[in-house]
Order: structure tokens, then sequence, then C-alpha cells
């Protein structure tokens, strides 16, 4: 191996080849696990294979006293790089504020989702905990540490430690390759002064945590290639290597592409395993061998993330921000979420909420309108209970008078049906018009169509197909019954189904709602959540349901779906800013600013000496390969004879196959960004340094010139990181030197180099100035931020959803009950005689189940429905403009100017101006 050569000039070298014999072959077998190369096998055929480790393997990867003493240089250089000035800035930096948000999230039991795996917030939780942090800084209001109880240094300080590891572990694997100490040096010092690994790892992100894991988990893979198959050993290690790649896999989602480079270079071992002749029962021992891998590198791994999502979700027993976006089931095991029962059957005149089984949004819309094609009112996915989320079940001829004066019937299978909505009195509607977003032919718009007063048309109609149904004692499997449901509603002229899917309204941020002819099927179903009606009280024994509370199986599995979902969708909706296509990510083209303030700003950026090097590295590595295999297959020269070929052929394309499992993913892609190639950087650095402690001597051949080349590659990659310095630690930079590391302004990697002054004069001016911002005067927190936050314990206010199908706030005047009461009040004029009468005032108190007692006196608000004051005129002019020809009724011209004329006459009594007159 190389790293003799380093110590013992006289030995032989890897130009210095012999021609063993068929003797020595079988006398020295080539070891299975390190011995093999990589994807070449043996290069030299007839050599006998051996599964048992060989003593001089592990002897040379032994450390020496000279080893420590370069492991404790390395610890110190890379504690300075990386917690130097690390206070600066005292400011929430990037992805700080994510990760202290999900902190306080813990800290009270909020619940919250993300698109990564909970390991990481989970620990900078216990660490934050420690410490002693209440969980009171608020990351939505301040972004400044300063005068706030927020451990943000001794935070950035753990993540800073990770990174000191990570530099160790480098050193460490590298040894365990079998490479000397002086270039195992080298490959430590590129990890240790590589920029945007030392960007990471001084602040409070996610990827120190990951990086750490992973290079865990690379060292104790190389750590058991020298282990005995099956052995004590072997086990341990194989058990510790499953648990650092579930840890990896339950920080980050890319950490599956580790998981698949380790099962490929496992995979790889295992076949060669079968050419050891010597060992009984061949076939069985490769069974054995093959399921204990796939238990520690699999299973474990799953598990892993499976138990660490179990501990979120049991850490998170209440609401919060991401309660929206599970399921009903998933939401009724908050133990502050309301979870009352609701009556099960659903007919005419029940007022709903329709949810989305795939997405979970409720059927919703609101009083704005699409910017383009109809024009008419937004029909949208929300997340959220609101009452702009009601509907009211209508029969298909609305001539046939008040719904309520009728018996109540369930709905069934295949019945027609109308939804108009509580707060803007419009029909759900669809019609020969592109749906706002998705552009394709099957797709269409739908709104919320009509006026107060307007009967509908013809594309307001719906039909109930009943996909499935929970089975219920006492109930029939063709009724439309809520939580037990599942329907889809077909239009009958268009022939499609109501439909939704995660694709975003521009500008509202709220979820696209189609009716589709042709798509995925669970995306047209539906489920009524809440379920209202006036005759429920007079129907005896109801049968009324709630949800039922999932699992925690079910919960992980629903919660692990969510974060695939979110991770999809934000990958589609990646901004690119700081992207550029995948194919150019080894090429350090591109920037990442993180912070900017003060004329300083903190910019993740590469290090130039590193990532041309480690890419070098690759593309001599790949055209060796190249002419062995051609001089191989040819018999053109026998490589047998080099010294250490074999092994260091098998660790540099095993990295090189991490680096490309890591690659690949985003080699394709338009919009990728420089933090999502760091590990596979850190794999190419791993290949490179081995390949450089291999073809340093093919190149230079005496190991004082190489050690030389190795002083001068440490000597450039420090200064480079130097030369950059600025931009890693926020620090001054005059806007010429910017310019000058840029160089010469190219917009290689979009420094915003404007940021800076111009002049060292201009900073002292501005600096003594601004002398607290800039030194980071701290000022005493206030006291309210030293007590503890306050852990979710009891059930929250009800949303107004709830109260608004309740019998008795309907009848107390409350406000929500009110909002049901004016529906059915102007629900029961709009059917008397169109438009006309909705001002007749004789039929107040007509409708069932309204208290004529306490309809008036207790809601005084009542009234003011009834005032057609100019105001509500005017909004009722502005409903019908936006009117259309329907398919099959056309709108009378007659009935509008009737109606005109009484809006006149009725303005007149008022003695209020008429529209004429304004």
């Amino acid at each position: 191996m190389s790293h003799v050569n380093e110590s013992s000039p006289t030995e032989k070298g890897p130009l210095e080849e012999h021609e063993p014999d068929n003797a020595t072959h079988q006398a020295h077998p080539a070891y299975v696990a390190t011995g093999t190369g990589f994807l070449l096998g043996l290069w030299k055929p007839g050599q006998t294979l051996t599964t048992d480790v060989p003593q001089t393997l592990r002897d040379q990867v032994s450390l020496s006293a000279e080893d420590f003493i370069s492991l404790v240089v390395l610890t110190v250089i890379t504690l300075i790089a990386r917690l130097w000035n690390i206070s600066n800035p005292p400011e929430v930096v990037h992805e700080e504020a994510i990760i202290g948000s999900r902190i306080n999230n813990y800290m009270t039991g909020r619940f919250f989702y993300d698109a990564q795996p909970p390991l990481v917030p989970m620990i900078y939780y216990y660490v934050a905990n420690s410490l002693g942090y209440p969980g009171q800084f608020d990351f939505s209001r301040f972004n400044s540490y300063i005068g706030h109880v927020y451990p943000y240094f001794e935070l950035r300080v753990f993540s800073a430690l990770l990174g000191v590891a990570v530099v160790i572990l480098t050193f460490l694997t590298l040894k365990l390759t079998g490479m000397g100490r002086r270039s195992a040096t080298v490959g430590a010092i590129m990890v240790a002064f590589e920029s945007s690994f030392v960007i990471q790892h001084r602040y409070i992100f996610a990827e120190p945590v990951s990086l750490f894991f992973l290079a865990v988990a690379v060292y104790l893979w190389k750590l058991l290639e020298l282990q005995q198959p099956l052995g004590l050993k072997w086990h341990a290690v194989a058990s510790l290597l499953g648990l650092t790649l579930g840890a990896l896999v339950s920080s980050k989602t890319e950490g599956w592409y580790t998981v698949i480079g380790v099962f490929l270079a496992s995979s790889y071992q295992l076949w060669w395993s079968f050419g050891d002749i010597k060992q009984r029962f061949p076939f069985v021992r490769f069974t054995f061998n093959a399921g204990f891998r796939a238990f520690y590198f699999y299973f474990i791994p799953y598990l892993f993330l499976a138990i660490t999502t179990a501990v979120h979700l049991n850490m998170l027993p209440g609401t919060g921000e991401g309660t929206p976006f599970v399921s009903g089931q998933f939401q009724s095991s908050f133990i502050n979420f309301p979870n009352e029962k609701v009556v099960s059957p659903v007919g005419i005149g029940s007022f709903i909420s329709l949810r989305h089984v795939k997405t979970n949004v409720y059927l919703h819309s609101h009083d704005e309108f699409y910017k383009s094609g109809s024009r008419q009112q937004q029909v949208t996915g929300y997340g959220y209970r609101d009452l702009n989320n009601i509907w009211f079940v209508e029969n298909v001829s609305v001539s046939a008078g008040n719904p309520h004066a009728e018996p109540f019937r369930p709905l069934s299978n295949e019945a027609y049906i109308k939804l108009k909505h509580l707060q803007s009195g419009r029909r759900l509607h669809t019609h020969d018009q592109r749906a706002p977003v998705t552009d394709n032919d099957y797709q269409y718009e739908v709104t919320a169509y009509g006026a107060d007063g307007y009967p509908g048309d013809l594309n307001d109609l719906w039909q109930l197909e009943i996909v499935s149904t929970e089975p219920r004692e006492g109930s029939s499997q063709k009724e439309w019954r809520a939580l037990d449901t599942i329907v889809r509603l077909k239009h009958p002229l268009k022939k499609c189904y109501l439909f939704s899917h995660k694709v975003k309204l521009p500008i509202i941020g709220q979820q696209e709602i189609t009716c589709a002819n042709n798509g995925i099927d669970v995306n047209s179903y539906w489920y009524v959540e809440t379920n209202y009606h006036p005759q429920h009280a007079n129907v005896p024994d109801l049968p009324r349901v709630k949800y039922g509370v999932l699992s925690l199986m079910d919960r992980v599995n629903e919660y692990r779906d969510l974060m695939a979902s979110t991770f999809e969708h934000l990958e589609k909706e990646k901004s690119n800013t700081y992207t550029h296509k995948g194919w150019l990510l080894p090429f350090l083209k591109q920037s990442i600013v993180i912070y900017r303030n003060h004329y300083r700003q903190v910019a993740v950026i590469g290090n130039f000496v590193v990532w041309y090097s480690v890419l070098g590295g690759l593309a001599t590595y790949a055209a060796f390969k190249v002419y062995t295999l051609l001089a191989l297959q040819a018999g053109w020269r026998d490589f047998s004879g080099m010294s250490g070929i074999k092994e260091m052929d098998h660790h540099v394309g095993g990295f090189t196959l991490l680096w490309f499992c890591h690659y690949f993913p985003f080699l394709f892609k338009d919009n990728t960004s420089l933090q999502e190639y760091l590990p596979a950087l850190y794999f190419s650095i791993l290949a490179a340094a081995k390949w450089l402690d291999y073809s340093s001597l093919l190149v230079f051949r005496r190991p004082k010139i190489v050690s030389l080349f190795y002083a001068l590659l440490m000597a450039l990659t420090i200064s480079s990181f130097i030369f950059y310095s600025p931009f890693v630690y926020g620090t001054r930079m005059l806007s010429g030197q910017c310019k000058y590391l840029e160089f010469n302004n190219n917009q290689l990697w979009y420094l915003s180099c404007n940021t800076y002054l111009d002049t060292p004069e201009q900073y002292a001016e501005y600096d003594s100035q601004f002398a607290n911002e800039i030194n980071y005067h701290y000022e005493a927190p206030k006291d309210e931020e030293h007590i503890k936050a306050t852990v979710v314990t009891t059930v929250d206010k009800a949303n107004p959803t709830e109260f608004a199908f309740q019998k008795e706030k309907k009848n107390t005047g409350g406000e929500n009950g009110a909002d049901v009461r004016r529906f059915l009040k102007k629900y029961k004029k709009e059917t008397k005689n169109s438009f006309v009468n909705i001002v007749n005032k004789d039929d107040k108190n007509d409708v069932v189940g309204i208290d004529a007692s306490t309809d008036t006196k207790e809601d005084p608000e009542e009234d003011d429905i009834d005032k057609l004051d100019p105001e509500v005129e005017s909004q009722l002019v502005i409903q019908w403009a936006r009117i259309t020809d329907s398919p099959s009724l056309v709108v009378d011209s007659q009935v509008a100017a009737s109606a005109k004329s009484e809006l006149e006459k009725k303005s007149q009594k008022s003695e209020e101006p008429s529209p004429n007159e304004e």
C-alpha cells in the first residue's frame, strides 16, 4: 500500500511489478471485501478468494502515535475555522427560523409537519431543552436574537462540533482504506476547509446533523469490511451501521441514496463471496449473509424511521399549524381537537361541508372571482375549517318551495342535487371553460354561479355516486351518510367529476378544484364531515357518527405519505433564484446568499480548489478505469503485479459509486441547488483522496516529491478558503475585492458584489454611525421570555364551523347561528317568486324550525337583511351582471325589469335614493 512507501522508500511502489506464479496465487488468495477491485473483478483470472480477513490488512490500518498527533492538529484547526466569531450575526439566518419554530412546536406540543423527516429538529430540541430554553422566542415576529432568550450561540456551537466530528471521521475512514498519514490528512483538510461545509456547520441547519450521520455510516461501512463475516464483531458493527443509516434517513430523505449505495456495494461483496471454495455449506452461508445484510441495512433503517416518526407524533399531541393537512381521523387523535358527533343521514335541505379524501381540503368558496376565464366566483380547496366551507343541499327544482317543510328523507345513490354556498348564495357550477391552472382538455373550471333570486341552470346539477360506505347497523349501504360514505359528484352534462389535486391557485395559494372526465379516481372522492338539518330535531333516534381514532401505526403511515407528497410538491415549486441544472452541480456554478445586512453577506459557496481537485480526481480515475478495462479485455497488460491496485480500485470505486448514487437523482433536474450536492461532494473528496494516494506515486515516484505535492495542495486549499472567508464569516469586504474573487465580475457565482462598499473609509463612517447594531450590544431579555411555554393540554375553543350546526346556538341569536338563519330566510323568499319577492316581510317567520319569538328580537341584525339600502341594491346589480346565458335556461329580461321596478318602489318607501338618482 502507498502509505508503506511514505515511511519506507526502498519498498516497491505501485509501478514496480512482479509476476507471481500459481503457487503464490494459491498461497495469497484475494480477500473478497477489498481485494476484488471495482467492476473489474480480480484483475487476474485464476486467483482464489477468501472471506477471511488477512492479518496484514488489520495491521496496516491501525493508528500510530503520529496519527493521533495529526488528529489533534486537525481538531484544533477545524475548531478555529468553525467557531471563529460564530455568534456573528446574532440574527435569524435562513433555515434557523424553520428549525427554531420546530423547537417551539416540540416545547408546546403543537403539531407540525415537514417535507423532511423529523430527527433533525428533534435533536436540536433536546439540546435547547437541556440548555433551559423556555420556548418563547417568536420566529414570526423577530429576526434578531438580541434581547431574547434563545440559546442560538450554544446551538451553533453544537452544529460546529458536529462539523469537527465529520473531519475526524474523514481521517479515520481514509485510514481504514489503507492510506498513509499524510494522504489521509490531505483528505481531512479538504473537508475541514471546504467553505460550503464550514458555513453549514456555523448555523442551526439540518445539514450538520445529516452530514455527521453520513460520515459515521461511511466509517462503519469501511470498518465492517475488516470484520470476519457473520462473526460477533461483524454483527456488532453491522447493527451500528444499520442504526446510523436509520438516523440518516430519519434526518433527510436523501439519506436513502446512501442506503442504496451500501446495498449495491454489499451485493457486490456477496457475489464474490461465492468464490471462497474453503467455506462449508456455501449456499446456506450465503443465505444467512444476505439475510442479515438485508436486516441490518434495510429493515433497521426503515424501523428506525418509523420509530422516530412515532416519537415525533407523540411529542406533538395538540393541534398546530400542520393540522389542516392531515385527515379528519388523524385530527381526532389530537387531545384538543373537538370531535363531536354529527347526524349521519344527509338529505335535501342539509347544511354540509365536503372534504376531499386524497388531499384533506374542504370544498370552499369565497367572494373573490377568477381573474380570467369565466370570471365567476372562485371555488377552491381550503385546508382550514371555515363557514365558507358550508354548502346547502338543494333539490333539483328550487321552485318546489321550502325543502324543510317536507319530512326529512336521506339521499341515496344516483340522486340529483344542487349545492348552494351558504355565505354567497351561489351554486356549485361547471361549464365548458378550461380549469384556472391545469391546462388540458379534460379538466373544466368549477365556480360558484348565480345571484340572489336566480333559479340556476342545468350546469348547477350534480349526480351523487356512492363509491363506498362504512357498514353500520340499521343503515342502508346506498344512503348518503356523513363520515361513512365516500362519494363522487358527477356533472350530467359534461360527464365529469368534481376533482381536486395538489395544484395551487396563484396569489391566494389555495388548492385548485376542477371537474375532470379523466384522471385518477381517488382525486374525485369526497365525504361529508359536518352535517346539519333543521328537521333533525324532529326525527327521533337518528344515527350519529364521529371520527374514529387512528392507531399509531396508521398515523405514522399517513404522516410519511404527507412528507412524501410535500417533498414532491416542493420539488416542483422550487424557486429558480439559487438553482441551476443538475448536471452542472460538480462545476460550482452558483452560490446561495443566506444573509445580507450592514453591507455584509454570508453566501454558501464552495472552495474552488477543493471542488476542481476532486473533479479532476474523478475524471482521471474514470480514464484509468476505461484504459484498464480495454487493456484487460485485449490482453495488453497484466495489472495483478502492481502493488495495492486491487485494494485502491475497490475503495475508490466504492466511494465513486456512493458519489454517483447521490449525484444521479439530480442529474437531469433543472432546479437543483448547491446544498443538495454536499453529500455527493463528501464522497467525491473521499474518492479523490484515495485515488490521489495511489496515483501520486505513479506520477511522481519519489515519496519526497509526493510530500511536497501534498503540502502544496493543502496550502492552496487553505489559501482559497481564506480568500473567500468574508463570504463565510460575513465580514467586511470591498466591492472591488469581491469582483476580483468572482473572476473580474463575470457573475460566475452571483455573489452580489454591489452589496459591499467601495472604500475602507465608507465602512468606517457607516460602522461609527451604527455602532450598536454592528457591535451587537445586547439588551436584557423581557421577563416573560423566561417563563416556560405552555404545553397544550385542553380542548381549544371550537371552530365556528362546529357552532354553525348547533340548534341551541341557532336559536339564541349567536353570530354563526344567525348565518344559517339568514340563509334559510333568504332561501325561502327566493323560492316564492324568483327574485321579485325577496323583500316580502309577510313570509318572515314561516321557516320551519325557526322560533318566531327569537328570530328578530334576539338577532337584531336580521332586519338588516331586508333593508334594501343602496349598498345592498348595488351588490344585487353586480351579482345579476355576472349572470350569463345558460345552456337551457335564459334569464327573462322582464323578470329583471320587474325586479328593478320592485327595488325602486322599496327605495321610495324607505326614503332612500335609487341607483338612477345616484
